[in-house]
């Protein structure tokens, strides 16, 4: 029989393990299926402040002393406390997750070609007034793209861009360039994970 202390032990790594596996798991799927990371995130926080300590408290159930219950379940809520700590201090980690999520989901619907095709056929100059890219109407959008369901697309000379996601700053998306095209730093703290040659995908996060 195990006894007192390691059984707390027990339930404190336990629910540490559901907490950050899980939620990296979703965070990952999350990506997977394009939902964005508002989502990924609401499923930290549902395993954190409900999932978790419900299934610690499952387990001590049958307890017969109180003390053991109390004690039991004050660990499970300094653990959740030390992993919500945790995960807001490496968001970094969830980005990461989320954008290979994303390219692994996304990139096996993309034909590549057939938008690097397009992008030599578009009318120069590829600058709207005042910008230093061009922003592609949804009614421009060969059926290659619009299958793609993106927010945004725009055009540099360089390469095309497709983002998804609320607001201006592209929180993720995709750089479809020729097969020697270098993406620069973007100024815009964005993490960048490449694909293929000229190929990549990019989460700045909502």
């Amino acid at each position: 029989m195990i006894n007192k202390p390691l059984s707390i032990v027990w339930d404190l790594l336990f629910c540490f393990a559901f907490i950050v596996l899980f939620s990296k798991i979703f965070l990952y799927l999350t990506g997977f299926a394009n939902a964005g990371p508002l989502a990924g995130g609401a499923f930290f926080w549902l395993a954190a402040l409900v999932v978790g300590p419900i299934a610690v408290i499952w387990r001590t159930v049958k307890k017969q002393h109180l003390k053991m219950r109390i004690a039991r379940i004050s660990l499970c809520v300094f653990t959740i406390v030390c992993c919500v700590i945790l995960r807001l201090s490496i968001p970094a980690t969830g980005a990461e997750l989320y954008c290979e999520g994303f390219r692994d989901g996304i990139m096996p619907k993309v034909d590549v070609e057939a938008i690097r095709t397009w992008h030599k056929e578009i009318p120069r100059p590829l600058k709207d007034e005042g910008l230093s890219v061009k922003f592609i109407s949804r009614s421009e959008w060969p059926d290659f793209i619009e299958k793609l369901s993106p927010a945004r697309v725009y055009c540099s000379e360089e390469q095309v861009t497709l983002s998804w996601g609320m607001g201006f700053n592209d929180p993720w998306g995709i750089y479809i360039g020729s097969q020697t095209t270098y993406v620069p730093e973007t100024g815009w703290d964005a993490l960048i994970l490449p694909v293929r040659p000229g190929v990549y995908v990019f989460f700045r996060g909502e």
